[in-house]
C-alpha cells in the first residue's frame, strides 16, 4: 500500500459511521420533512390533484406568455368599458351570494 492510498483509506475511515454533525444534519432533514408533511395535511392539498395541475398551469401561463397586444389595439374604449361593467356586476352577483362587500369586508344582514 502506498503512502497516498494509506491516506486515502485512513480519510474515508474518518468519514464512516455517524458522527454529531451526520446526526444533526438528518434530524433537522426529518424534522422539516415533517413540519412538510404535517402542514400539507392539514392545510388538505391533495399531492395527486397538485402533481396534475402544475404542469397544466404552466402550460397555460406559457400559452399565455408574453401577452397578445394586438387583441386590445383596435378594441373601442366603449367596448372595454362594457367589459369592465360585466365583470363590476359578476363580482357584485358574487360577493351578495356570500355576505361580502366591496374589499372583502364582511357585511351584517
Amino acid at each position: 500500500m502506498t503512502p497516498a492510498e494509506r491516506v486515502l483509506d485512513e480519510l474515508d475511515s474518518s468519514q464512516r459511521g455517524l458522527s454529531p454533525k451526520r446526526l444533526r444534519l438528518w434530524l433537522v432533514s426529518a424534522a422539516i420533512l415533517v413540519f412538510y408533511v404535517v402542514s400539507w395535511n392539514l392545510a388538505g392539498i391533495d399531492l395527486q390533484k397538485l402533481g396534475t395541475g402544475l404542469p397544466k398551469l404552466a402550460h397555460w401561463i406559457a400559452q399565455a406568455w408574453p401577452p397578445r397586444a394586438h387583441r386590445y389595439r383596435h378594441a373601442s374604449p366603449i367596448g372595454r368599458a362594457h367589459e369592465i361593467e360585466i365583470c363590476a356586476q359578476l363580482l357584485g352577483k358574487m360577493s351578495e351570494n356570500r355576505g361580502i362587500g366591496l374589499l372583502g369586508i364582511v357585511r351584517t344582514r
